[in-house]
């Protein structure tokens, strides 16, 4: 049998176009290496699955090869998408999530009318074509392929290395908003405790970005929300030439930091480690509690990422349509493109907006 289409990984993407593809009436089949279609999604938004940001540009991703797809869809299109699926959404802030605030509910609503067309535990090793036909895995064959396999990021798998033959380049996965690894010695004794704070984070002697939010503690390093976004501002193959500073009094100037005790500003714990660090610098305990410095070293466990950076090289793909202009017919999207965004909803919104948009494209 040959199909109109094979899409190739059903997360949020995937999904999304299996979806779409299915109301235009499109003969297709879905195959996903995990055990059960759209596993991921169950823990985006710490499981609440922020679908969308009512805030949403172009500047908030790694490449402006996102310019078009968001033009196209933007955060109300992503709303009436899945309101035409029957769920309901609501926004919390700019930050867009379904009703019930269950990323169960996601998932099962964009499995509703799909889930007989997915075959998983099915891993893809090979994509090949044969004059206008794919093959995928010498079983599976159809007129156009979409490759939407994500990164292994937080759990799964990627099949980065089944386009070679189609002559596709890629970047391979590193670990995006997720947790930094520091030098130790200034931490010791922090591990669980958890600080709001400002973050900075500089390249040398440069400002490179700040960003405001709780911070973690761990033996190794720093967590939190803050310490993620300042990891998409780095450049990942030189993490090493970064440092983070934190100021523990982020509403307060200098001098009004100076009137107070420190053990009335900050834990007892981070108040011994910001004495020993002053100490050492030879820098008033009071300047030290707001430019708390730490090196960075690497970054957290692929698995523990809420994204990866990398993917198939976006200069390979046509902007509007997604399609490749290597090979055509052959399609990509969400996290399998080299794309990767901020947090607050816009991984899973490029996610979304791609596998809808490389669906109203294939014919």
């Amino acid at each position: 049998m040959i199909y109109d289409l094979v899409i190739i990984g059903c997360g949020a993407s995937g999904l999304a176009c299996a979806n779409r593809v299915k109301e235009k009436g499109l003969n297709y089949i879905a195959l996903e290496a995990n055990e059960r279609a759209g596993k991921k999604i169950l823990a985006t938004g710490s499981g609440r699955c922020n679908l969308t940001n009512l805030d949403m540009r172009k500047e908030y991703y790694n490449t402006a090869f996102t310019d078009n797809v968001l033009r196209n869809y933007p955060p109300e299109k992503i709303i009436e998408f899945f309101e035409r699926l029957g769920m309901k959404t609501k926004a919390v802030n700019n930050l867009v999530y379904p009703y019930t605030e269950s990323a169960n509910t996601v998932l099962n609503f964009l499995l509703r009318n799909v889930k007989e067309d997915i075959r998983c535990s099915y891993a893809v090793k090979e994509i090949s074509k044969d004059k206008d036909i794919f093959i995928v895995n010498n079983e599976y064959k159809a007129r156009n392929a979409l490759f939407a396999t994500g990164s292994n990021a937080t759990m799964g798998y990627h099949s980065l290395a089944a386009v070679k033959a189609l002559g596709h380049t890629y970047k391979e996965f590193k670990p995006s908003l997720v947790s930094l690894t520091t030098d130790t010695e200034y931490i010791k004794g922090l591990n669980g405790i958890r600080a709001k704070a400002a973050l900075k984070l500089y390249k040398g002697q440069n400002l490179i970005a700040q960003e405001r939010g709780e911070v973690h503690f761990k033996d190794n390093g720093i967590s939190g929300i803050a310490a993620f976004m300042l990891t998409f501002y780095m450049e990942y193959d030189n993490v090493k030439d970064y440092d983070i500073v934190i100021d523990f009094t982020p509403d307060m100037d200098l001098s009004q930091t100076e009137k107070f005790a420190l053990e009335g500003l900050v834990r007892e714990r981070i108040m011994n480690n910001i004495l020993k660090q002053a100490k050492d610098t030879a820098q008033r305990a009071a300047y030290t509690l707001k430019n708390f410095r730490l090196k960075v070293k690497g970054l957290g466990d692929i698995k523990k990422a809420q994204v990866c950076s990398g993917g198939l090289n976006c200069r390979e793909f046509d902007p509007v349509t997604l399609q490749s202009k290597l090979t055509k017919g052959f399609y990509a999207c969400g996290e399998a493109l080299d794309v990767n965004g901020q947090c607050g909803g816009y991984n899973l919104h490029w996610a979304f907006a791609s596998g809808l948009t490389a669906a109203d494209n294939i014919k």
